[in-house]
């Protein structure tokens, strides 16, 4: 509420714990900027209140009749997502990551456990995630791929490591400002025959490959069935032209 009292839920709780929190400046600074706000945001990585994890809070306030009765935040502690991309990252036989900013990490399969996150800063830097390929993220060996060249609202790079060639593909979503977040995952190429979702890239860009073929050969020989009688035509026509 406006004055600082809170009642908050933790997962599996079936009543609510009813607390004071006035005497938290940050608390407070952001009620005052959550009454500034008439659209729901995000604020920036923090450590969270109670468990003092690095968290995600979502802030929506709350008004009845234009009149601001406070916030509801809504925590997502960085851990937990990360421990969903690691799921995705297994199953797609990629390595997928979240950077917020430029040179923090916000989600990678490595930070999947808990204990991680007993850092000074609520987020990691990319060399203390301990991913080797993820460090030459911003020193790509190649900007954009042959093949991946037209891609329009994303971006691809790669990078030799270790006589392994890695690709990147990401995508930067701006809009979380002041710091945009990047998007993306990484795959091994020389791996990536083990891939069923290449795999069936591969083998789709080979059957329209095939297509392709044989639509053209259906095209120039029935472009040559169809011109056969004009072509007679026009040879007879210029025989009578010539009084044969």
């Amino acid at each position: 509420t406006p004055d600082g009292k809170a009642r908050r839920w933790m997962p599996g709780e079936r009543e609510a714990v009813a607390e004071n929190w006035s005497d938290r400046p940050n608390i407070m600074a952001t009620l005052k900027m959550a009454r500034e706000h008439n659209e729901a945001h995000w604020l920036p990585p923090t450590r969270e209140l109670t468990t003092r994890r690095a968290a995600l809070i979502h802030v929506t306030p709350l008004r009845v009749n234009e009149r601001f009765v406070g916030m509801l935040a809504q925590v997502v502690p960085v851990f937990r997502l990360s421990s969903d991309m690691a799921i995705i990252g297994r199953e797609a036989n990629v390595t997928p990551f979240i950077l917020h900013g430029r040179d923090r990490v916000l989600a990678h399969p490595n930070l999947a456990a808990d204990e991680v996150q007993s850092l000074d800063n609520p987020l990691p830097t990319i060399e203390e995630v301990g991913d080797l390929v993820l460090e030459r993220f911003h020193t790509p060996d190649n900007e954009a791929p042959f093949g991946l060249r037209t891609l329009w609202s994303s971006k691809a790079t790669a990078v030799q490591l270790d006589g392994e060639q890695y690709i990147f593909l990401y995508r930067e979503l701006a809009r979380f400002q002041p710091n945009k977040l990047v998007v993306g995952a990484y795959m091994n190429v020389n791996e990536a025959g083990t891939n069923a979702p290449v795999r069936r890239i591969r083998n789709s860009v080979a059957a329209g490959l095939a297509v392709l073929v044989i639509a053209v050969l259906v095209a120039a020989l029935g472009g040559r069935w169809l011109s056969r009688p004009v072509q007679l035509l026009s040879s007879a026509a210029l025989e009578a032209r010539a009084g044969n």
